[in-house]
């Protein structure tokens, strides 16, 4: 496991790097610049805010296993993966962990990017802010394999061209979310 650590860092380079599995610490703060791979991308419990930031390039990140984003353990605060104008493909599943105490938020961010959640999305807080994914910055792009599975979660899909795709071969249920674009691209049944 590599641990990313300390505020306003960067990831750059020409070319690109296979991490093992990233462990975000708390109140780690990147940003990268260019395409990497990992086996697993985990958010820890975090006292002081926490972010990964794909950033000026429209950089890819590959997770081959799951991607898991601990709840803050303090409240105020928000630990997110702000995916603005790149592109994340987890094969795993995408998740929260911790407890359902409020103002302790957990966020996915798309402006104009690409969240390809092959795995499927597990949300499950009792408090609806907590549990957040935003694509209100632009024309970003959720492209869901398998199922999701939320609880009381918020989708903020903006005014601006956003499209959640449900993409799945087999069966979906899609969520109760108000949607800008709401897009089917899978040829199995769909729930709603």
């Amino acid at each position: 496991t590599v641990t990313f650590t300390g505020a306003a860092k960067t990831i750059g380079g020409t070319t690109s790097t296979t991490f093992p599995n990233i462990s975000i610490a708390s109140g780690a703060t990147f940003t990268m610049n260019n395409s990497n791979t990992c086996t697993t991308l985990a958010f820890v419990a975090s006292a002081t805010a926490s972010s990964l930031t794909l950033g000026t390039g429209n950089p890819t990140l590959t997770v081959n296993g799951a991607l898991t984003i601990a709840q803050p353990s303090a409240t105020s605060i928000t630990t997110a993966l702000n995916i603005n104008g790149g592109t994340v493909t987890v094969s795993g599943l995408v998740s929260n962990t911790g407890t359902n105490v409020n103002a302790r938020i957990v966020k996915i961010v798309t402006t104009s990017g690409t969240l390809n959640a092959n795995g499927g999305i597990t949300f499950t807080s009792s408090v609806a802010t907590n549990n957040v994914i935003d694509m209100s910055g632009g024309a970003g792009t959720v492209n869901l394999t398998g199922a999701m599975t939320v609880g009381t979660s918020t989708l903020t899909a903006g005014t601006a061209n956003s499209t959640f795709n449900y993409a799945s071969s087999g069966a979906q249920t899609i969520v109760a979310y108000s949607y800008y674009n709401l897009s089917n691209s899978g040829n199995g049944n769909r729930t709603l």
